[in-house]
C-alpha cells in the first residue's frame, strides 16, 4: 500500500464513520444496534473506496474467500530454504562458486 492509498483510505474512513454516526443517531437509539448500523454504513463506503484505490494501482491485494491464497502462502513457507552451506564449502576449497538464478556471481564485488 502506498502512502497515497493510506491517506486516501484514512480520510474516507473518517468521513464514512462520522457520516454513518450522524445517520445512525437519527435512526436508532443508543446501544449495540447503533454500532452495527455505523459499521455497516461505513463498510458500504470504505470497501468500494478500497477497491477503487486498488484499481488505481495505489495498493495490491487478493481476495480468496475459500482460503486458497492462505493455503498457497503456507505451502511456500513449508518449502526448505536454499542451502548456502554447499556454496561456502566450494569457496573454501577454492572451487568456482555456482552461479545464482540470474546468472550473476554470488557476490556482486567478486572480481573473478
Amino acid at each position: 500500500m502506498t502512502l497515497k492509498a493510506f491517506l486516501f483510505l484514512f480520510v474516507v474512513t473518517l468521513v464514512a464513520v462520522v457520516g454513518a454516526a450522524l445517520i445512525a443517531e437519527m435512526l436508532v437509539g443508543p446501544g449495540f444496534e447503533r454500532g452495527i448500523i455505523i459499521a455497516v454504513l461505513a463498510g458500504l463506503v470504505v470497501f468500494p473506496a478500497a477497491r477503487w484505490a486498488e484499481y488505481r494501482g495505489w495498493m495490491k491485494g487478493a481476495w480468496s474467500p475459500g482460503g486458497e491464497l492462505r493455503k498457497q502462502q503456507e505451502a511456500r513457507r513449508e518449502q526448505p530454504a536454499p542451502d548456502a552451506t554447499e556454496e561456502r564449502k566450494q569457496t573454501a576449497t577454492g572451487e568456482e562458486p555456482s552461479l545464482s538464478a540470474t546468472g550473476d556471481r554470488t557476490s556482486p564485488g567478486d572480481p573473478r
